[in-house]
């Protein structure tokens, strides 16, 4: 190795130490450049993720408020709306309108009453007999669409209390702190009987009238509904071999037994019965044990739970049998109902005519229908029938609230072996089955949903944002 190629090395090898000893690190200007590049790209996502959070946060609250709300529209659908305000007015009762709804965990329900653009707090039973107990008729001072008659007045007991529509037909529903997902809300439930106009409300409440008639109760309520006509039976007669019934439909009766038995422990059972002339004879049907059985029901029952359920009304829907033209006689008349309670059970029985036929023959054939109704108590020897009657016999349905279409002979009536019409009136006591008018049938639902916090109060409603918003319908 010369002397030349020594020097190059050993100058490179001080050079690479000048290297290997250089600790300066990086700039401050490098470092603010880094930061710099790094906010650039990283912030936009920063961003993006605070967006999406609160996006999330917004959609949850809005999915909580709008399964809210269709949780509250399933349970006000599934009431009719007198037990609907009913609960509103006595929520600590019972409240089975929203699963979020709890009072032991600060939930409450309300009926408001609005006027002047405020809303106040209805007076129910209990505020005007606290507030005016020497008032004699509490109904003019209550607000509340709920007027209870007593103190112990509940909702299974439709006879202790009544829904009272107002004269706006329009009312107002609120609860409060109500749970739906780890948030509570408030809703605001307005009831609205007038709808818009040429709305399907409108129209349908005032189309035509019927009979006012109480919700019913399963523990207390029972029902049948005979959904045969007279052309019906015939074409089950035909089947049966009865080739000339169409010819003597004319000579058919029909007979509907109620019985009535027990005493707390109660059953009721309705039977149908029928006689005509057929090959020059006259037969029964349904004519063997099997096919009575097809033609009997046990309508109540409550061996199983007589501390809960007690028979107060029966109620018998049936389809007239318009060639039932003459009663003169119990045994003679086309069309009867028997009421068995030889067990004496106070009950009240409501026998509903249903309207069946096109109404250019209705009237004619109302006019000429006439019915036989017998109550049965055997020994009682009192004069007093422990059954009561409701019914729209004797007026024609035709236009049922009209003086000129009453029908006082359509039906007649006896008690026991006793027909003479003036002194069985006496002992049975007979009803119009109600007043006939027009109500209120189906009604527009909107459930509004808010922030417990941002809406605390109704008098907040006009400036509050809505969390969701539903809308349906409901039934009287």
């Amino acid at each position: 190795m010369n002397l030349l190629n020594l020097n190059i090395i050993r100058k490179e090898e001080a050079g690479l130490r000048k290297f290997k000893d250089d600790n300066r690190g990086i700039t401050l200007v490098e470092l603010i450049v880094s930061i710099a590049i790094l906010a650039i790209i990283v912030l936009p996502f920063l961003n993006a993720f605070v967006t999406a959070t609160k996006t999330n946060v917004k959609a949850r609250n809005k999915m909580n408020a709008t399964h809210l709300a269709t949780n509250i529209m399933e349970g006000i659908e599934n009431n009719s709306m007198k037990t609907m305000a009913y609960q509103f007015n006595y929520p600590s009762e019972g409240f089975d309108l929203a699963d979020g709804f709890d009072m032991a965990d600060g939930s409450n329900a309300k009926e408001l009453y609005y006027r002047n653009g405020k809303y106040t707090d209805v007076r129910r039973f209990e505020d005007v007999m606290n507030a005016h107990p020497e008032a004699e008729n509490l109904d003019k001072w209550m607000t509340s669409s709920i007027h209870k008659k007593n103190n112990t007045a509940f909702l299974g007991d439709t006879s202790s209390w009544k829904f009272v529509e107002n004269k706006e037909h329009k009312y107002y529903f609120w609860m409060t702190d109500v749970k739906s997902g780890t948030k509570k809300y408030n809703a605001m439930v307005t009831v609205d009987g007038n709808g818009e106009a040429n709305s399907k409300v409108e129209q349908y409440n005032t189309i035509d009238k019927v009979a006012d008639m109480s919700a019913m109760d399963s523990n207390y309520d029972c029902m049948s509904s005979d959904v045969a006509t007279i052309e019906e039976l015939v074409d089950t007669l035909k089947n049966r071999g009865y080739s000339d019934i169409e010819s003597n439909k004319d000579s058919i009766s029909r007979t509907i037994t109620l019985d009535i038995t027990g005493g707390s422990s109660t059953k009721v059972t309705v039977s149908y019965s029928y006689k005509f002339t057929s090959g020059g004879h006259t037969h029964v049907f349904p004519e063997d044990a099997a096919m009575k059985q097809m033609y009997t029901s046990v309508i109540f029952d409550n061996t199983s739970n007589t501390a809960n359920r007690t028979l107060k009304n029966i109620y018998l829907f049936y389809k007239p049998w318009y060639t039932s033209t003459a009663n003169s006689d119990w045994n003679s008349c086309k069309d009867t109902i028997i009421i068995n309670n030889n067990d004496k059970v106070d009950c009240t029985v409501n026998i509903v005519k249903q309207n069946y036929v096109d109404k250019s023959q209705l009237e004619s054939n109302e006019d000429k229908y006439r019915m036989y109704v017998r109550v049965n108590e055997k020994g009682n020897n009192t004069g007093n029938a422990h059954v009561s009657i409701c019914t729209n016999l004797d007026t024609n349905m035709k236009d049922p609230d009209s003086k000129s279409k009453t029908q006082p002979q359509q039906a007649k009536y006896m008690f026991n072996s006793n027909n003479t019409q003036s002194t069985v009136k006496k002992s049975i006591k007979i009803d119009d089955l109600t007043k006939s008018k027009t109500v209120e049938r189906l009604y527009n639902v909107t459930v509004d949903i808010y922030d417990s916090k941002t809406c605390s109060t109704p008098d907040k409603l006009a400036g509050a944002k809505k969390a969701a918003t539903m809308t349906g319908s409901m039934r009287y």
